[in-house]
């Protein structure tokens, strides 16, 4: 007859600690009893008293349980789960720090790689800037996203009412701007109009996006932005640069960059940039910098991160919680819209780059 192997009751395989399938199971069963010997587990658990034995042996080696004091056959719980795993917390996370930047550097090779298998398609615009940005704006379908170094220059100064309903508008500001009344004034109507505003101490260059499917770069700000210094970007140091609709005291041009590496590039600064600065919302007051519902999450969404970043799943960390799987992953969600960007990778970046964990 075969033997019924037995599961505890809402058990989970805890795949993620490394622990095999038998050490699991004998794991949580030590932690609700005071000690229990190979034979114990075997009769409770269903297995060959072998298996107990080498799990046993095996939970010893990773130092989870103990013998107890004159009873050498026994064994018990070393520590909590809490102490006992937080060197493997550590180093998870510490690799998962490494991997990201493993997957940057490899990324960066791709994208590489792709414009010379497939060649950059890169178009130098002449003539009126401002009405090849008007036409493009016009055509926007889901959101239009902009970089701004003279706020006199932005997206509403050409053509705002040319965005079609449903059309996200996403720019980010130089905080100069907020010491000028008349580009308050332009904010301020922007933010009513149904954009989304941020600002940051300096936009690396003046470049307008288009659902994400065609990059307009000005020639002359990506020229000033170099001379500066700030050229840490790969996708700078391949664009010649000029405002989005020309710089007035410098000769109007621009450079539209098709589906490309370098577009991609253009577009991931364009995402750092926006995750980093600071949103300005309108209040009784005037403008004001920084919204709370995304500077420091509550401690329950602290808490779902934490598990994010030690890689467990979303069932695993509904457990964890007591919550529902849906709810985690809405409330997953909720945080990725609120720190500004797209992926569950990017939103442990920023938790960790803002200091949240």
């Amino acid at each position: 007859m075969a033997i019924r192997r037995c599961r505890p009751e809402g058990a989970a395989t805890l795949e993620s600690t490394g622990l095999a399938p038998a050490e699991a199971l004998a794991y949580r069963t030590l932690l609700r009893s005071p000690a229990a010997s190979a034979r114990d587990l075997a009769g409770r658990l269903g297995m060959s008293v072998l298996d107990a034995r080498t799990a046993l042996h095996g939970l010893e080696a990773k130092g989870l349980i103990g013998r107890m004091p004159g009873a050498a056959q026994r064994f018990r719980v070393a520590a909590s789960p809490d102490e006992a795993f937080r060197p493997l917390i550590r180093r998870r996370r510490a690799d998962l720090r490494a991997m990201r930047s493993d997957v940057d550097a490899l990324a960066e090779e791709y994208r590489s790689g792709r414009s010379a298998r497939s060649g950059e398609r890169v178009e130098m615009l002449a003539g009126d800037v401002a009405a090849h940005v008007a036409r493009l704006v016009a055509g926007a379908t889901a959101d239009v996203c902009a970089l701004v170094t003279n706020a006199t220059q932005a997206l509403p100064a050409i053509g705002r009412g040319r965005l079609g309903g449903g059309v996200v508008e996403r720019t980010v500001y130089p905080r100069s701007a907020l010491g000028r009344p008349d580009d308050r004034r332009e904010i301020e109507a922007a933010i009513r109009g149904g954009a989304q505003i941020r600002v940051t101490d300096r936009p690396p260059f003046a470049m307008l996006v288009v659902d994400r499917s065609l990059v307009l770069v000005s020639t002359t700000s990506v020229a000033t932005h170099r001379l500066g210094g700030r050229n840490g970007d790969p996708a700078v140091a391949n664009v010649a640069a000029v405002d989005v609709v020309g710089g007035s005291d410098a000769v109007p041009g621009a450079v539209v960059v098709h589906p490309g590496g370098l577009q991609d590039s253009l577009v991931a600064i364009f995402d750092r940039t926006w995750a980093t600065a600071e949103p300005v919302r309108v209040t009784a007051g005037g403008l004001a910098c920084g919204d709370p519902s995304v500077t420091v999450p509550c401690p329950d969404d602290l808490r779902l991160l934490t598990l994010l970043l030690d890689g467990l799943t979303d069932e695993a960390i509904a457990t964890k919680l007591d919550l529902g799987t849906r709810t985690v992953q809405r409330r997953v969600r909720e945080l990725i819209e609120s720190a500004g960007v797209r992926t569950r990778l990017q939103l442990i970046w920023q938790a960790t780059r803002r200091g949240w964990i």
